[in-house]
């Protein structure tokens, strides 16, 4: 098992006297096992959605998902460079850092077959409260915002 992260380290319970830790600077002699109680990972869940993660760390998560479904796919980076027309390089600086230009991200993902959910990502309106439902229900179809500015008495 490999080693636990912080973050998942602080969803997760200790048992007394027993870790799994499998780091190489794990003592043989200590092992830990951490468990998660169902009703702990309902409402971890609920509350993963206010979290908020830097944009590094969703973009590293999205160049390693786009690795593994490279590798999957059993596509080199030199044949999805080939395929998609991004430059080798600019995969590779993507899949080790997550840097990566918009276009050449949708190149990629239409290359893996990826692309309805690229071209979908803003589509449909989200909120978070019923007065930003009702200002998304006033402002649809417009072709730009306005900021309004309070009118002075005169």
């Amino acid at each position: 098992i490999s080693e636990l992260n912080a973050y998942a380290k602080s969803k997760l319970r200790k048992i007394d006297g027993i870790i799994i830790n499998s780091g190489e600077d794990a003592s043989p002699y200590i092992i830990n096992i951490y468990i998660m109680r169902p009703e702990t990972a309902n409402i971890l869940a609920i509350l993963d959605a206010y979290t908020f993660p830097s944009s590094e760390n969703i973009a590293k998560a999205i160049s390693d998902d786009f690795r593994q479904r490279r590798i999957e796919k059993g596509i080199t980076r030199e044949a999805m460079a080939e395929k998609s027309g991004v430059p080798l390089a600019s995969i590779a600086r993507f899949e080790q850092k997550g840097l990566i230009s918009l276009n050449s991200l949708i190149a990629l993902a239409m290359a893996l077959g990826y692309l309805g959910e690229v071209k979908n990502i803003f589509s449909e309106p989200k909120f978070d409260t019923m007065e930003e439902l009702a200002l998304i229900r006033r402002n649809t179809g417009k072709k730009k915002a306005s900021s309004r500015k309070p009118k002075k008495d005169k």
